[in-house]
Formats: C-alpha cells, sequence, structure tokens
C-alpha cells in the first residue's frame, strides 16, 4: 500500500518506524534526508509517500512533480529494501505513466539502482563532485556576459535538449539561475547556467573548444559567487578534470553521484 504523508509529524513517525534502515546515501545524514521530505508539507510540487507492507512501514520517497510537464524527480528516499523500492516505483508506473522521472543517487546505491534497473531506466556516466577550493586571480573573463533578451534565442537555440532544464526553462526562471554566455563576433558560442554557486550545465560550440571560453564561462561564475561554487563532472572526462582543477576546484571524496533517467510506461 502507498499512502501520500500529508504532515511534518506524518513523515516524522514514518521516518522513526524506519530507523533510516537504508537512507539514501544521496543525503549526508539522515536529518538531511528528513527536511528533504518536510519540505513536501509547504511545497504544493513536492508530495511524499509511505510505502507499508502489511500497515508496516518499508519506506518513504519524497518526489517533486509536476503534472503540467509530465516530470518527476525523486528528492529524498528511505527504504528497507528493493522490495520497498519496486512496490514504490509500481505505483507510480500506474499513476504516472508517459512521465519522465529523473533520479541522483550515490554509486553505492545498489538496491535503487537495480530497482530502477528492473524498470528499464537509462544511466549516465558516475559524476565526481568538487567544490572551489581557492580562487584563482586576474583570470580573463573578456567576451562572457549574463544572458540577455539580445542573445536569448541563440542561446535557446544552442541549449542541450537532453535534460529537464532545457535553455527555454532556464531563461523562463531567472530567478533562480544565473547564465554566463561566451559571445564571439556577436554570436553566442557557449554558456553556462548556475544555481546558488552550482554549475547546472556548461557548453562550449565544438568548433570553438579549447580557445578558453570554458575557462572565461567558470572565472566569470567564480567572480559573481563569492561564497563559493560546486558542480558535478564526469570521472572520465578528463579534460574537464583538468579545467575545474586549474581553476582551484577540487573533488570532495564520497560524494560522487549517478544519474538515471525513467521514461514511465
Amino acid at each position: 500500500m502507498i499512502r501520500e504523508l500529508m504532515s511534518k509529524q506524518a513523515i516524522e513517525t514514518q521516518l522513526a518506524a524506519l530507523g533510516f534502515a537504508c537512507a539514501d546515501p544521496a543525503f549526508s545524514t539522515s536529518d538531511d534526508a528528513a527536511a528533504r521530505m518536510q519540505i513536501s508539507v509547504k511545497d504544493p510540487h513536492i508530495h511524499t509517500f509511505g510505502v507499508y507492507e502489511d500497515d508496516a512501514p518499508s519506506a518513504a520517497f519524497a518526489f517533486l512533480i509536476s503534472e503540467a510537464e509530465r516530470y518527476l524527480e525523486l528528492i529524498a528516499a528511505v527504504y528497507a529494501s528493493g522490495g520497498a523500492c519496486d512496490r514504490m516505483f509500481d505505483w507510480v508506473r500506474e499513476r504516472y505513466a508517459g512521465f519522465r522521472a529523473d533520479f541522483v543517487f550515490r554509486p553505492e546505491n545498489v538496491l535503487l539502482r537495480e530497482a530502477l534497473r528492473r524498470k528499464g531506466a537509462t544511466f549516465y556516466p558516475e559524476q565526481q563532485r568538487m567544490t572551489l577550493a581557492a580562487k584563482k586571480p586576474g583570470i580573463d573573463t573578456f567576451g562572457v556576459e549574463p544572458l540577455s533578451e539580445r542573445f536569448r534565442e541563440q542561446y535557446i537555440a544552442m541549449h542541450d535538449l537532453d535534460c529537464y532544464w532545457t535553455g527555454e526553462r532556464v531563461a523562463a526562471a531567472l530567478d533562480r539561475f544565473r547564465v554566463y554566455l561566451a559571445i564571439q563576433n556577436d554570436r553566442v558560442v557557449g554558456y553556462l547556467d548556475t544555481v546558488d554557486g552550482y554549475v547546472e550545465d556548461i557548453l562550449v560550440q565544438k568548433e570553438h573548444r579549447n580557445r578558453g571560453w570554458g575557462r572565461k564561462l567558470l572565472a566569470c561564475a567564480i567572480a559573481e559567487n563569492p561564497d563559493g561554487m560546486s558542480l558535478e563532472v564526469d570521472i572520465e572526462n578528463l579534460p574537464a578534470c583538468a579545467l575545474y582543477t586549474s581553476l582551484g576546484f577540487q573533488p570532495v571524496p564520497g560524494e560522487n553521484t549517478v544519474t538515471a533517467t525513467w521514461e514511465i510506461s
């Protein structure tokens, strides 16, 4: 049985019964997972569900759900077994067929990974988390400027489409995002999207790579984020890892992630 948990007390009761038996390792502490779930009490787009077996709690999952965009995103999860994940996902499949669901979790989260694999999810390369340890002074940022209406259509046209936050969605949410553009001869040749100092996306057109644009974009974002920055990079992308390291980013041990996408059918 699946039941929506509508109050802070209901969420706390569910988590206490589970004892954080298998708190999703994407969250550093059990308190972190609990806090994320309790957001659902105030945010109408986030919903927390309890999973029960013979009336005994076996899991709790919080999802961001957009009915209009037919999209789900895992916010937090606590579960006692892979079977509990299967029951949650079977219910999701029945209720949200035709939606896209995104999951970000730690590589060691075998139970969640295998449950998603059984549902036919697509997995992406492991990502290394890095944070800015020291700013490198005096980096040239000539040619980089914030997103403006003048370059909006060019930005949207070149933006990565294989993600939920397409260029069109980002451009419509500039209260949340900061967007930096690399401009050459009045054309957009690259961009970088950030949220609260986190690098959501960075892209330089293939024909303009190895010319310093990635470095310029990052340097501009670093200068405008005095409280620090963080990002995730494909562990096999050695040139990108080298670029970030040269700008003062360092790996954060134990915080790598894997992303999976499930086209629910």
